[in-house]
């Protein structure tokens, strides 16, 4: 709970030459902050206010909130205290931007990863759509990109950039995966000695045989 309340910028008072940005307001500004988080009935899908809005509506829960202080202790709010939605913008041509980026994006991971773990860009982007390109979908893409750069590639990505959650393997893609990972580990080995091999070189003026090595 916090006893005080400091003026915004954006608050008459401070447009009017009356108060300062950042100081302390005056007469009682006692109140208290809600964190919600929680998961859902069957203890799968975690629920927070940074989640997708389908999930849990964050403006509308603090609208619903103000309107039962209003109710409850008889205060009317002043126009500066409203809440103001943030609406993200969404525009067909903004969102046709994304969904290109997002195909060479998955372009990218699938040069990385062997060909039964590949994407189907078009099926990424579908799901883009159905989570509204919310950050958690491009957290999870970074994941699965992260992993495919170790040589660790997730079998099932797709049901994880739907769900976030990622299935359990068998023990069976277990030994695939193994597998993967050492051949990229072999092919760094192979392109780290390649790149040693390159300092070794032929000076003008030495015979064939006379090569120099740097260590």
């Amino acid at each position: 709970m916090h006893q005080d309340r400091t003026h915004r910028g954006t608050d008459p008072e401070v447009k009017t030459g009356m108060a300062k940005a950042g100081q302390k307001r005056a007469g009682l500004q006692a109140h208290v902050h809600v964190l919600v988080s929680a998961r859902d009935a069957g203890q799968k899908v975690t629920l927070n206010p940074g989640g997708r809005r389908q999930r849990f509506d964050l403006m509308r829960w603090q609208a619903a909130a103000g309107r039962q202080f209003e109710q409850q202790f008889g205060y009317v709010a002043q126009a500066h205290e409203k809440l103001r939605p943030n609406i993200r913008e969404r525009s067909p041509a903004r969102d046709a931007g994304r969904l290109v980026k997002l195909a060479e994006r998955v372009a990218r991971i699938n040069l990385l990863v062997p060909r039964e773990q590949r994407l189907a860009a078009g099926r990424v982007q579908d799901i883009a759509v159905g989570r509204q390109f919310d950050k958690t979908f491009y957290r999870l893409l970074s994941r699965i990109e992260e992993r495919a750069r170790d040589g660790r590639p997730i079998d099932n990505a797709l049901q994880l950039l739907t769900t976030g959650r990622e299935q359990a393997a068998t023990p069976q893609r277990q030994a695939v995966t193994a597998l993967h990972a050492l051949q990229h580990l072999v092919r760094r080995s192979q392109a780290t000695e390649q790149e040693r091999t390159e300092h070794v070189a032929q000076k003008p003026g030495r015979h064939s045989a006379e090569l120099d090595l740097e260590m």
